[in-house]
Formats: C-alpha cells, structure tokens, sequence
C-alpha cells in the first residue's frame, strides 16, 4: 500500500487519495492564488434603507445596518411599550406551574398571619399520635385497624360446632361461634362469656325477624297497615289530592269526592249533567241526551216544525208523523195539496195511516189499513165539516101521526105518514118557530084526506094545477127553498 495524503475537502469530509494519484484542474487549499470568494461586492444597504425594512433586491448588509435595523424594528413593537411600563428590578410573574411546585417555595412566614392556618392545625392529629398506645389506631388498605393495634383478646375467636361444645366455664375476652348449620333456620351465632353464662352477640341482626319489638315503636307491616283504624278521618274537604297531603287526608278527600258523585247503579244525577250526543240514527246503548231525543223524535216528525217528507204513502211504516207532497205516489186523492199522514204501526204487515188535508174551510179526512200484504182503499172520513146528520133522511125512521099537528125538526128527512084515514091539517111552521135548514125534505104520504096548511109568514108553493089537499095514497116532497119558503112537489087534488 502506498502512502496516502489529504487532498481536498468534498461534502465537509477531507478525502486523501493514493500517492501518484492526481486529478487534473484541481487546486488545492494551500494555493496562493486562492483569494476569500466569500467577501461581498455589491453596494452597502442603507441606513434608512435597514430601518424601513422594505428593500427586496440583494444588497451588501454590515454589522452597523443589521443593528440599526433590530433598533428601528425594537422601537415601533409593542413588546417596548410593554418592558418599558416595568420598573427596574421587578420580580418576574410565576407560572402556575411554578407557583404549585413547592420545591419552589422558598422563605417563612408566621402562622399568626394566616387566617384560621391555627385553628385547622389544632383540629388535626399529631402524626406522632398514630398507631401508639394513647393515640389513634391507623387502617389499612381494607380500612381495617391492623391487628397490632388491637388488644389480644379481641382476636381471639374460638369456632365449634355448636354451642354444646362450648367449655362448661368461659374465658373474658373472648368470642366464640357456634357454626351450627349456617342456614336461615339455624344460623351461625356469636357469644360472649359474661362471667356466669354465653350470651348471644347481635352485632348486625340481618333481618328484623331477629328483632324483638317493643311495645311502643311497633314494626311497620303490611297486616297492619291493612287493619289500621283511621283514626281522625275527616270528609270535610273535597279537593283534589295534593303530594303534601298525608294517607289520612287523602283517604279522606277522596271519600269525600265519592260521596259528590252518582251511582254507578241507577244514579241519580242533580245539577245538569252532559253527555256525548249519539247520532239520531243510532241503536245501541249510549246515554240518550235531550238532542238525541229530539233528533230521533223529528225523524218521526214529532217535536219538529218541519215535517218528514214521504214520496211513496206505501213505505211509510214506522209509527210517526209525515207529509205526503203534492207529487207522492197511492194518495188518498191524486193532485192538490199535500197530505199530512199519521201512521201506527205494529209491524210491517199491521200498519194503520190517515191523512189530512185542507178542503176549503174543512178538512177532509182518509183512512186505510195494511193488513199482510195489501192495503185497503183509502176511505173519507164524515165529520161536522163535511156532513150534517140533520139533513139527511134517516132511512129507518117512518114517523106516524092520527092527529092534526106542526110540523118539528124531527120530521126533517124523514118519511111522515099519518096513521088514520081520518082528515088531519099538518102545518108547515115558520123559520122562527122552526129552524130547518135550506134543503131540507120531508116526505108526506097521505092514507084519508090531509090538508098541507102555511103558518103565518109561510109560503107553499103547489105543484102545477095542484092544490095543498091530498086524498089517500097520494105522496108530496115539502122541500125548503128559502127562511119561509116551500116547494110542494108531487100529487096533489087538482085545482
């Protein structure tokens, strides 16, 4: 190996090259022509040029420029303004870090000068009290007192069986268990010597079974809640129940409120009680409102100015009140006014109707009946306003007379023949005397001789060539055709 010797620095390592090697173009760092390529020949910046700090092309910077260029920059900052406001010598601010790094604190200061520092310090125990004997016991990690802090006899617990395995006599101090079965009906139990005999510890008694109770503060149990008398019940108050109320009062409200409120068995409701109004239409069993009952009974055409109207007399058949328009179909007339129409109805098969309507200054009056399937013909009932019995002839009557006499209301319609052949006078009597109506027709047959006389104010008009003399078997029509005037119609003795 040949000799090796530095060359040149190349990336900051100085690299050495084999004796005899060279490389052409090199210089070396010994070479006088070598000058500090370094030095800088551009124009120096200027003062003001530093302190603006503005200039952006490459300038020459000396050490006087760089310093009045931090100086300018120092001057117009605030951090200045702020250094300048703290006096010389200021004790710099502690971070909070500090200020709770003890190791930091340094100095004393009197106790005296703390408020309450005296007062808390005497509340505590001294840590040379601990664990000694006159001090406080200590705990341990199970916050138990350790046992060396215990007196010996405390940890000394015997185990047997049972307590018939006990020593006859035993020792102060002392606890002994009795292991038994460890069940709920024969638990484990711990007893101490009393000097005379063992008694039962009962640290923690686990349930209150295990309890004797006294006589005044008596256990809280759901048989007695039960059966408690409430004593000092009050109905009083009605008002609703508060969470400041007590059972008694509560129970007491509430009584109270039942007493305000209906039975629910046949209730017998007072004020103006309301109720949801079911539709008309309905048929079940909800509560039966005035509205209700009003609806359902215009639906029948009862309670209501405005009638139910029937396009077909046939399909009314439920019992109610209805109209039969003008246009409705098996009428008791076709045409003309409206008709107002009852029905009762035992089913559809047994319906009863009649219908009403004006007739001038009366009424005319239809009935008919639905007996199975058909219906009778409608059929005009009579009335005063429609028919006066008093100008009809009765049929059945015959009325008659032996002797002369007036004529009498009786007669009216009615056939009059004298029963003698003997003559007789019948009078026809004035409108004063007797009131018969305009119309008015008697019929007259004569067995002998009657005489037709006129009372005063009367006139009988004979038939044509006729006189007012009958002979038997001759038969006349008095009819009234005026207050006093009569026709005389049919065979009478000739003039």
């Amino acid at each position: 190996m040949t000799a090796r010797r530095p060359l040149v620095l190349v990336n900051g390592q100085r690299k050495q090259l084999p004796t005899g090697d060279t490389l052409a173009g090199v210089v070396h760092d010994t070479d006088p022509r070598l000058t500090d390529a370094r030095e800088w020949t551009a124009t120096t910046v200027t003062q003001a040029e530093a302190e603006q700090g503005t200039a952006t092309t490459r300038r020459a910077w000396t050490a006087q420029r760089v310093f009045q260029a931090v100086a300018a920059w120092w001057s117009a900052s605030a951090m200045k303004t702020k250094l300048d406001g703290i006096a010389a010598g200021a004790t710099a601010n502690a971070t909070d870090a500090q200020l709770r790094d003890r190791s930091t604190h340094t100095g004393t200061q009197a106790i005296s000068t703390v408020t309450g520092l005296q007062t808390a310090l005497d509340g505590k125990i001294g840590t040379t009290e601990r664990g000694v004997s006159g001090g406080v016991a200590t705990l341990d990690q199970f916050a138990r007192i350790p046992a060396s802090q215990l007196p010996s006899y405390v940890d000394e617990v015997l185990d047997f069986l049972t307590t018939a395995e006990f020593p006859t006599t035993g020792e102060g101090g002392k606890i002994y268990i009795a292991i038994n079965q460890g069940t709920a009906a024969n638990p484990t139990r711990q007893y101490r010597w009393t000097g005379s005999v063992y008694a039962e510890i009962n640290p923690s008694p686990g349930t209150t079974d295990a309890l004797a109770e006294g006589s005044t503060n008596l256990y809280f149990s759901e048989h007695r809640v039960r059966n408690t008398v409430l004593t000092g019940l009050s109905l009083a108050v009605s008002t609703a129940v508060t969470a400041a109320d007590s059972v008694l009062s509560a129970l007491g409200k509430i009584q109270a409120q039942l007493g305000l409120k209906a039975d629910l068995n046949s209730p017998a409701f007072t004020g103006n009680p309301t109720a949801p109004t079911p539709a008309a239409t309905d048929t079940d069993t909800s509560i039966a409102t005035t509205a209700f009952v009003r609806a359902a009974m215009a639906l029948f055409g009862v309670g209501t100015t405005s009638g139910v109207d029937v396009s077909d007399a046939d399909t009314a058949l439920t019992t109610g009140f209805y109209r039969l328009l003008g246009t409705a179909l098996n009428r008791p007339e076709t045409g003309g006014a409206g008709y107002m129409l009852e029905v009762v109805s035992y089913s559809d098969s047994y319906v009863w109707q009649r219908a009403s309507k004006p007739s001038g200054s009366s009424v005319a009056t239809f009935t008919r009946w639905k007996n199975g399937a058909a219906w009778t013909p409608w059929q005009e009932i009579w009335h005063t306003g429609n028919f006066n019995p008093a100008t009809k002839q009765d049929k059945s009557s015959l009325i008659t007379t032996a002797t002369s006499r007036t004529l009498t209301l009786t007669d009216a319609w009615n056939y009059v023949r004298p029963g003698t052949t003997s003559a007789i006078t019948l009078t026809v009597p004035s409108n004063a005397s007797v009131a018969f109506e305009i119309g008015t027709e008697i019929t007259i047959r004569a067995l002998g001789n009657v005489t037709l006389a006129a009372a005063s104010g009367v006139t009988l008009n004979a038939p044509s060539g006729g006189t007012l003399s009958m002979t038997a078997r001759m038969t006349v029509t008095l009819k009234k055709v005026a207050t006093d005037v009569w026709d005389v119609i049919g065979q009478t003795v000739a003039a």
